[in-house]
């Protein structure tokens, strides 16, 4: 009797913690929604390092329509990940509706079983637009009669004729006696990645977002542009890594190790501005541009002359 409770206590407290390894939470913005109206879904995991997680697409989430899904947001904090993700959905018929149950599948570190989480499910109300039935409803018109002309034989004859004729006139005086030239056709420019990732920089530059307030959209398009040359420029995985993996990955590439103090001000900036809710200044906010420019420039190999006119 004593070592089947034993047994049981063992199961119960192996079972909450593997439970407490890992939290998913779904909620959107609001309850009710017209027809056709943006239904935001917000996606959010808790879990430990040592878990990967299996992220579902959005038509896996809810069969719903999909107006947009918004990349997957990473924070670490006190050995914690994590996940976000807003998902814009939207329904066209009127009733009430229960968001379903995300399942989440996920594994272990050394671990190749999948196990998987899953949230609650939420109700919400698509409603249709008020009508006004107190308004006068107008009366459907009648059928009008229409009065379609009779053209004659000689008629269309002598209208083929002078269409004939104006289109002979055109053909002589203005298109035989023109050759269309021949236009070469342009080279192809194959840019590199270098003058890539500068022109999204410059682009991101010019819309101004941190100097109109929009410090989170500003870090996270600067980043993903990071990102993006990180995969490409050094083939690490840069997007689904935390800030924290993406410095520990630089620190084993000898070309970027030595900036690696850039980048980490610029990632930890960014994490600070999208999660903390934290407000850069704007000497911090043109520095973190900076760093980004002169990473991409110090990083670039450099290629002669006859190696870009092959």
């Amino acid at each position: 009797m004593l070592k089947k409770i034993v047994t049981y206590v063992f199961v119960f407290l192996l079972c909450q913690s593997l439970r407490a390894q890992i939290d998913i939470h779904v909620a959107t913005d609001k309850f009710e929604y017209a027809i056709g109206d943006y239904i935001r879904v917000e996606i959010s995991v808790s879990a430990d390092s040592t878990i990967k997680c299996l992220w579902p697409s959005a038509d896996e989430i809810a069969s719903y329509e999909i107006i947009s899904t918004q990349p997957i947001d990473t924070l670490r904090e006190n050995g914690k990940l994590t996940y976000r993700q807003e998902i814009i959905y939207s329904v066209y018929e009127a009733g009430n509706y229960y968001f379903p149950q995300v399942q989440l599948p996920y594994n272990k570190l050394r671990d190749t079983t999948i196990y998987s989480v899953v949230s609650d499910s939420l109700p919400f109300n698509v409603l249709t637009p008020d009508v006004d039935t107190t308004a006068v409803i107008k009366p459907i018109k009648g059928i009008k009669d229409v009065s379609v002309p009779r053209f004659t034989t000689l008629q269309i004859i002598i209208g083929a004729a002078v269409l004939l004729i104006i289109g002979l006139l055109i053909w002589y005086f203005f298109i035989r006696k023109k050759e269309k030239p021949i236009i070469p056709a342009k080279p192809v420019v194959q840019k590199s990645l270098r003058e890539i990732i500068m022109g999204q920089l410059n682009e991101l530059e010019a819309k101004k977002l941190w100097q109109q307030d929009q410090l989170k959209l500003y870090y996270s398009e600067l980043t993903d542009i990071l990102r993006t040359y990180l995969e490409k420029r050094f083939t690490i995985n840069a997007m689904e890594s935390t800030s924290d993996e993406i410095i520990e990955q630089i620190q084993h590439i000898p070309e970027a190790k030595q900036l690696e103090p850039d980048i980490t001000y610029v990632l930890q900036l960014a994490d600070m501005a999208k999660f903390a809710k934290s407000r850069p200044l704007a000497n911090e906010n043109v520095k973190a541009m900076d760093l980004v420019k002169q990473f991409v420039e110090q990083t670039t190999p450099v290629v002669s002359n006859t190696e870009q006119n092959k």
